[in-house]
């Protein structure tokens, strides 16, 4: 561990920054690369060949685009966002756009997307009572997609299933993937894709709470090593800090932990910039979930990769 941190403190000593244009794909590549950092030497193996052949499949543009996004940061990261990509294909359509086999469990979704798999909106305040949680949410798609990669023999198919995995888990433990504000009469504000923070004079919204969060509340800038950044946060926040959360492996628990954070994020109000407190707090939570997740999905994959 000692010489862990002496290698995150040079990074952060002797970085470059790098320009990043899509703020909701940062928080993706530092969590995947906080997992990246604690593979076993095994799976992280195991981890690069996968992530090789999928990142060699993808079109020469993405390619140049994604390392010239994330220099520092290995393959496996930077694929970490590319699902935000797919997510509008038909689950036949990417899954033979790899040329992987479709696993016999995802048969009937083929024809559906993947945009409800990043979600599971619960509602926030827990005493509405309304249920309107989608039946193919992240929990459910997590719990159909490890099985496969643990045991699919087609290196295509468990490269995508990797891919999949490593972007879900950290959607699970951005806040607003997991809650959503309803009225009485429970109309869900789309985890606060709906709840303004700033118009423009026409009256159209700017900046929304769920994209807020999805920036960290500020702390992911758009001038970031984020090698670096992955490191600063193990740093600040070591495994010794999760023993009790990294023993529950159990998805519909990682959920329900973001359920304490829902009075704090909608504490402020629309169409209004947050206060300075506000930030400071947001971004302490935003932290603490990017590098937890990063350790759940590296204990995740060392489970399933061994």
């Amino acid at each position: 561990m000692k010489k862990f941190i002496a290698v995150c403190l040079s990074l952060v000593l002797f970085t470059v920054p790098l320009t990043c244009k899509a703020w909701n794909f940062i928080g993706h590549v530092v969590v995947a690369q906080i997992a990246y950092d604690n593979l076993t030497p095994e799976v992280k193996n195991k981890a690069d060949r996968l992530a090789d052949t999928l990142f060699k499949a993808l079109p020469n543009k993405q390619q140049e685009n994604l390392n010239r996004q994330y220099p520092t940061v290995s393959t496996f990261s930077k694929l970490a966002p590319m699902p935000d990509v797919w997510r509008l294909l038909k689950v036949s359509t990417l899954f033979g756009q790899f040329n992987a086999n479709l696993p016999a469990n995802l048969l009937s979704s083929s024809n559906e997307s993947t945009a409800s798999w990043h979600f599971m909106d619960r509602a926030y305040p827990q005493t509405s009572h309304c249920n309107i949680v989608e039946p193919t949410n992240i929990v459910w798609a997590l719990q159909k997609i490890e099985p496969d990669l643990a045991k699919s023999n087609n290196e295509n198919t468990q490269a995508l299933l990797m891919v999949l995995t490593e972007h879900f888990v950290g959607d699970i433990h951005q806040p607003l993937h997991a809650l959503t504000n309803v009225t009485r009469s429970c109309r869900g504000d789309r985890g606060g894709n709906q709840f303004c923070l700033k118009q423009n004079k026409a009256g159209h919204c700017t900046k929304n709470l769920h994209s807020l969060w999805d920036g960290a509340v500020g702390f992911l800038k758009p001038r970031q090593d984020f090698s670096k950044v992955a490191c600063e946060l193990q740093v600040l926040y070591p495994k010794s800090q999760f023993p009790e959360f990294l023993k529950d492996n159990k998805l519909i628990d990682w959920i329900k932990e973001d359920e304490q954070f829902a009075s704090f994020i909608y504490s402020t109000p629309e169409n209004t910039n947050p206060s300075p407190a506000y930030y400071q707090q947001g971004q302490a939570i935003a932290k603490k979930q990017l590098t937890l997740a990063g350790y759940r999905l590296a204990a995740t994959l060392n489970a399933i990769l061994k």
